[in-house]
C-alpha cells in the first residue's frame, strides 16, 4: 500500500476555496482508477455503482453533481484512496508518445512547493505504469489542457 501521507491532505485539508479538486470538478478530469482499484473500494466498502468503464480495464470515479461520490465535507476513502487522487495536484500525460508527471495550474496551489512534500510520488507512478496508456488517453485527461500544466519530468516506462 502507498503511504497515505502522499498527496495533498495537508493543504487540501485547510483549503476555502472547494474548487478544482474532489468538491469541484467541474474544471478538472474526475478520477481514474484501475481494475484492481475497483475490485478493492467494492469489497472494502460493499458498493457497486460508483464509476463508469472508460477504457480497457480502466473506469472513472462518478460524480455527485460536480463532487466525488466519496466526498462528504471531505474524502471518506482518504486511507483506499486511488492512485489517481494520491497523484493529485500531479497528473501524467502523454505528450508526443512520451510520458511526463505533470503539476496542474491551479491557483489554490500557488506558493506550495508540492515536489518537496510530496516523497511518494515515484511510488505511485511506478503503481500507475502497468496502465498508463489508458491512463493517459486523451479522451480522459480532455480538461487537462484547458487548465494548463507544468512539466516537472518525464516518466521512463
Amino acid at each position: 500500500m502507498i503511504e497515505s501521507k502522499c498527496g495533498t491532505f495537508e493543504h487540501c485539508s485547510k483549503c476555502k476555496l472547494k474548487v478544482n479538486c474532489c468538491c469541484d470538478f467541474g474544471t478538472i478530469d474526475a478520477p481514474v482508477i484501475s481494475e484492481i482499484e475497483r475490485e478493492k473500494l467494492k469489497e472494502i466498502y460493499s458498493i457497486n455503482d460508483f464509476c463508469t468503464s472508460c477504457g480497457e480495464r480502466i473506469y472513472s470515479l462518478n460524480l455527485n453533481g460536480d463532487k466525488c461520490i466519496f466526498y462528504n465535507n471531505g474524502c471518506t476513502i482518504y486511507n483506499n484512496r486511488p492512485l489517481d487522487c494520491r497523484l493529485f495536484p500531479f497528473d501524467l500525460k502523454k505528450i508526443d508518445g512520451r510520458y511526463y508527471l505533470v503539476l496542474y495550474n491551479l491557483k489554490c496551489l500557488e506558493g506550495i512547493n508540492f515536489i518537496s512534500e510530496n516523497h511518494c510520488l515515484d511510488d505511485v507512478i511506478d503503481a500507475i505504469k502497468p496502465w498508463i496508456e489508458s491512463y493517459t488517453d486523451d479522451s480522459i485527461c480532455s480538461k487537462l489542457d484547458a487548465i494548463g500544466y507544468t512539466i516537472i519530468k518525464e516518466i521512463i516506462v
